[in-house]
C-alpha cells in the first residue's frame, strides 16, 4: 500500500470533527479553528447590514438615537428577559421600524444589538473586580447562559472572556469596543 500512497493512487478521507449549522446549512469543519471560523460566518451571515431598498431617514436616525441613548441610561439589557417589544415600548416606536433602524445604523439584529451592550457591561465589570467568575460575570450582563455571554464574547472581541480578563489581571489594558 505505501507503494500506491506514493504515487497518488489511494485517497486517506478525513472525518469531520464538528458540525457547525443552522436553517440554511450545514458546514464540517475539521478542526477547531475552522469550526470557530464557520461559527463567525454563519453569525456574521445572520447581520442583515444596510437594507439597500431602505431610506434612512431623520426620524430613523432619531429612533436609532433615542435607542442607543436608552440603553446607555437605562440599561434594560441587564434583564434576561428584556425583548425588541420592550425597546420599542420604552422609545414609542413600532417593532419594525425599530428593528429597521438598529439594523440600518449598527449592522446587528435586536439580539445582536443588545448583546453588543451586554459584552460591554461585562468588560467594565471585568475591570472593577476581575476577581468575579465568568458565570457571575454573565448573568451580571443579562445573559440568559454561559455558552451564550462566550460566543457574543468571542464575537466582539475576538478573544474569551476568561482569556480577556487574564489581560486585565496581568495589567494589560483593554479598552471597551466601540460602536
Amino acid at each position: 500500500y505505501p507503494d500506491l500512497i506514493r504515487r497518488g493512487h489511494v485517497h486517506i478521507l478525513q472525518t469531520p470533527l464538528f458540525r457547525v449549522k443552522n436553517k440554511k446549512e450545514n458546514r464540517y469543519c475539521y478542526n477547531q479553528e475552522e469550526k470557530e471560523k464557520a461559527i463567525k460566518e454563519i453569525i456574521r451571515g445572520n447581520l442583515r447590514g444596510a437594507l439597500p431598498d431602505v431610506e434612512v431617514d431623520e426620524h430613523m436616525t432619531a429612533v436609532y438615537s433615542k435607542d442607543t441613548a436608552y440603553m446607555d441610561d437605562k440599561k434594560p439589557y441587564l434583564d434576561e428577559k428584556f425583548t425588541m417589544d420592550d425597546l420599542a415600548t420604552a422609545v414609542f416606536c413600532n417593532r419594525a421600524y425599530l428593528s429597521k433602524a438598529i439594523n440600518c445604523f449598527s449592522g446587528r439584529n435586536f439580539r445582536q444589538f443588545a448583546n453588543f451592550y451586554r459584552v460591554n457591561y461585562s468588560i467594565d465589570l471585568m475591570k472593577k473586580d476581575p476577581h468575579l467568575k465568568i458565570m457571575e460575570l454573565a448573568m451580571m450582563s443579562g445573559f440568559l447562559s454561559v455558552v451564550t455571554y462566550n460566543m457574543a464574547f468571542k464575537l466582539y472581541t475576538g478573544t474569551t472572556p476568561s482569556a480577556y480578563l487574564q489581560d486585565i489581571i496581568r495589567g494589560r489594558r483593554r479598552e471597551r469596543l466601540s460602536r
